[in-house]
């Protein structure tokens, strides 16, 4: 990191404050403000490096936005008005990168507060019956007490893990959103369960496959369902429609079950659904 980003956290923030009281007719509304203090604090925590990622959903999830197309418009706005500068990810597998510039606080115009004239805290009327110390503490027992059931907790802990792939899966779950194109997330516990059961359909046909190439074959795949020419089928398609489905699917695309207008050819579509998805026994196998 070179001298010229090299950031003060607490004097970005007034300088920062400076500029909003400045520029008081720009259209800036509190998810802007939101948005850009949760990137000062994401950089701050990365070292201030001159480039740091802030995937949408951390950014959003930091900042309490909560429409994708608010948060890109906050990000937008901030790069037009010189104080961020942003790179969008490389392809859907690529984290967008924050570059953070450095504001100088030469023109302070913030409002000072006015100071309090008199101690906000006021005596007792009259003195504590016994020390406080022993108000605090007198109500504790030695841990000894309930140490069978501490020590329980405490194992129980350390049997907890974290499920494999929990981020891959949480990236399945988005190809498909990205595929769908118009669809909300709303029982992730679900979604997530039917993505790792797709997950492990794909890993048992393809297990040399890298991560990269499974999200292009899953992508690719919910490409094709989403366009499925079957009318209850598009309506309600989700994850655990398609786990719930499988086969009918498959068998759908498999005899050229895309909606006209979607551009692919018979060939086309059965080539996609046996490269990735090929039906056991199914005529052509």
């Amino acid at each position: 990191m070179t001298k010229k980003y090299r950031i003060n956290g607490f004097e970005q923030i007034k300088a920062f404050y400076s500029w909003v009281f400045d520029h008081t007719d720009n259209g800036m509304n509190p998810t802007h403000i939101s948005l850009y203090l949760f990137l000062i604090n994401q950089a701050n925590r990365n070292g201030w490096p001159e480039w740091f990622k802030c995937p949408y959903d951390l950014g959003m999830a930091g900042s309490k936005i909560g429409s994708r197309n608010t948060y890109y418009k906050c990000l937008a706005d901030l790069k037009e008005w010189g104080l961020i500068d942003y790179e969008k990810g490389i392809n859907y597998f690529k984290a967008p990168v924050i570059k953070i510039y450095p504001l100088k606080n030469e023109h302070v115009r913030i409002p000072k507060s006015e100071q309090v004239s008199e101690p906000v805290s006021k005596p007792l009327s009259e003195p504590l019956p016994e020390h406080i110390y022993k108000l605090v503490t007198s109500n504790l027992k030695p841990i000894t007490i309930h140490f069978n059931e501490f020590e329980k907790f405490v194992k129980g802990l350390s049997g907890t893990k974290k499920p494999k792939d929990y981020g891959f899966i949480d990236q399945i779950i988005e190809q498909f959103v990205q595929a769908h194109g118009n669809y909300e997330v709303t029982a992730r516990g679900k979604e997530r369960a039917a993505a790792g059961k797709l997950l492990q359909k794909y890993k048992e046909k393809y297990p040399a496959a890298t991560s990269e190439e499974t999200l292009i074959g899953l992508r690719h795949f919910f490409n094709q369902c989403v366009n499925i020419n079957d009318a209850w089928l598009r309506t309600n398609m989700s994850l655990p429609i398609i786990m719930d489905k499988f086969n009918q699917i498959k068998i759908i695309l498999n005899n050229g079950g895309l909606k006209k207008d979607n551009g692919a050819t018979a060939e086309q579509i059965l080539g996609s659904v046996h490269k990735y998805f090929p039906i056991e026994g199914y005529p052509g196998q």
